[in-house]
């Protein structure tokens, strides 16, 4: 039986943390995609340059829910920033996926707004992650880490999700 050869794929994985949950959140998918053969850039939202899209097939974007369940938009504001910098059809071609880290409640809105924003740029739409808990409601403070249990439903949702775009290409 031979076996079916995949198309090498290239992600960048946008990030902004204060406290290291979002990173938490986000290392078990980029982890999921490397085993997958995924080549994964991951930059934190102040060094991005927008040329890191460039032949990317995939574009995760990891943010803390900031004032989400508050009905302000959620996003971390280095998060909006760097997003900003992306042209306005720059998403077309490319699977974007949305991880938000949140306390209490508020992450469903912050990946709402996430998609919004996104779709300002081209992406014809967002997979959400299973939102992960971690922190306090006030960043003052660390807080409690993303759990274990979280990290292994990131990384399950990640290896099924690049078997999924490899079964479609």
């Amino acid at each position: 039986m031979q076996s079916k050869t995949y198309k090498t794929m290239n992600a960048v994985i946008l990030y902004y943390t204060k406290t290291g949950h979002t990173l938490e959140a986000i290392s078990p998918i980029a982890q999921a995609l490397q085993e997958k053969g995924v080549s994964t850039n991951i930059v934190l939202a102040k060094d991005f340059d927008s040329t890191a899209l460039n032949d990317i097939d995939i574009f995760i974007v990891g943010t803390p829910c900031w004032g989400g369940s508050s009905g302000i938009t959620g996003v971390a504001t280095p998060i909006q920033k760097a997003l900003k910098k992306i042209n306005s059809n720059a998403l077309e071609k490319v699977k974007c996926f949305g991880v938000a880290v949140h306390a209490k409640y508020g992450g469903e809105a912050t990946l709402n707004h996430l998609e919004k924003l996104l779709k300002n740029h081209g992406a014809v739409g967002m997979v959400k992650a299973p939102i992960a808990k971690a922190g306090v409601l006030t960043s003052i403070v660390k807080g409690k880490s993303v759990t274990p249990q979280d990290e292994q439903i990131l990384y399950d949702f990640a290896e099924s999700s690049i078997s999924d775009l490899n079964k479609r290409l």
